[in-house]
């Protein structure tokens, strides 16, 4: 049952499985981080230039036309039952992208690849915080707010719209890593900056949606 205990039990299990893994992720990408940032980047990139200046947009689109849908709801019985979707893609939103984000990267000061000396003596790598003034490659703020619609695959599945979620969640995947790759391609970025916004975000997406959308009973039709 997904309200039991148990159910609650394995699905925060599954989170710090999740959690264990992206750290362990993290730290097997961390070697190759200065080696990818200067391979990938392009000063000039017309791609990178379209990330920087896009990259954001379906994530404040999808906040946005979840706010209208909260004020519809209010006339329209139909969108009620997505409520909690709505509210969780603004709340997401809200936290990763505004304030975890924002507070890492004003107190962990990464200097960005495109800034890095010749030598790459300022170099540090994502585990080691130089301190406030140093950067703000860490995390990736792009990545973070493109992916702000994350919620959307964790409610289609409770809902039980299994072959829904799945495509949600591998075009939201997707989005996160072409934005993440923009960014490094334009040397704002190292992959272990990308790669913590991204599995962050699903991280987030799932306890908040499971908070906000709460249990479905037992036999309640999909939606």
């Amino acid at each position: 049952m997904p309200g039991s205990p148990n159910g609650g039990a394995r699905f925060y299990g599954l989170i710090a499985l999740g959690a264990a893994g992206l750290a362990a992720a993290l730290w097997l990408l961390s070697p190759l981080d200065l080696l990818l940032s200067r391979s990938l980047h392009q000063p000039g990139s017309a791609f990178g230039r379209i990330v920087l200046l896009c990259g954001e947009w379906p994530g404040w689109l999808a906040v946005l036309l979840c706010a209208l849908g909260l004020v519809w709801s209010r006339r329209r019985p139909g969108l009620r039952r997505s409520r909690p979707l709505f509210l969780a893609v603004i709340l997401l939103a809200l936290l990763h992208p505004l304030l975890v984000t924002q507070a890492l990267k004003f107190g962990w000061g990464r200097v960005r690849p495109a800034d890095l000396r010749a030598d790459a003596s300022n170099y540090t790598p994502f585990f080691y915080p130089a301190g406030p003034g140093a950067g703000e490659s860490f995390p990736s703020g792009h990545v973070a707010m493109s992916l702000a619609a994350a919620p959307l695959p964790f409610h289609l599945w409770r809902h039980r719209q299994r072959r829904a979620a799945a495509a949600a969640f591998a075009g939201l995947l997707a989005l996160g890593v072409l934005v993440g790759l923009g960014r490094m391609v334009a040397g704002a970025h190292y992959a272990t900056d990308c790669l913590f916004s991204l599995g962050l975000s699903f991280l987030l997406a799932a306890v908040i949606e499971r908070r906000l959308g709460g249990a479905i009973p037992a036999g309640r039709p999909p939606v």
